[in-house]
């Protein structure tokens, strides 16, 4: 006889590699930041989830997806690893964020297609 088992992949399985995932790269971004001397900036993320909730012209199936996504592990898990190589954590609140330059923090233009040029510096980038 067959096997009983779906063919499918597990619910299971797609966390457990997107929990690697995101290891891998918290790993990757605490490490970079401890070589170059550079304390990490993230955005403070509240909220997020009243954006998917019931009522919002958003289907159930993009609404679940949405509020499954894990919003807070990845910023947990930098931050728990920035402590322990002594790398300094700081949280801002997001507004108003993507209208400054990374680099020199000069006002953007926006252009077309969501990209954004900064004037003093030159540098384009996407406004996501």
């Amino acid at each position: 006889m067959g096997s009983a088992r779906s063919s499918t992949p597990s619910m299971g399985g797609e966390r457990n590699r997107t929990v690697q995932r995101l290891h891998r790269l918290s790993r990757a971004i605490v490490a970079r930041a401890n070589a170059k001397g550079f304390s990490i900036v993230m955005e403070k993320l509240k909220g997020i989830q009243r954006l998917y909730k019931r009522g919002n012209a958003q289907g159930t199936l993009y609404r679940g997806r949405m509020n499954s996504w894990t919003f807070r592990e990845a910023q947990r898990q930098i931050e728990y690893k920035a402590r322990w190589e002594g790398v300094p954590v700081t949280y801002v609140n997001p507004r108003g964020t993507s209208r400054n330059c990374p680099d020199c923090g000069s006002p953007l233009l926006e252009l077309e297609g969501r990209r954004l040029l900064c004037p003093s510096c030159k540098r384009i980038g996407d406004g996501t």
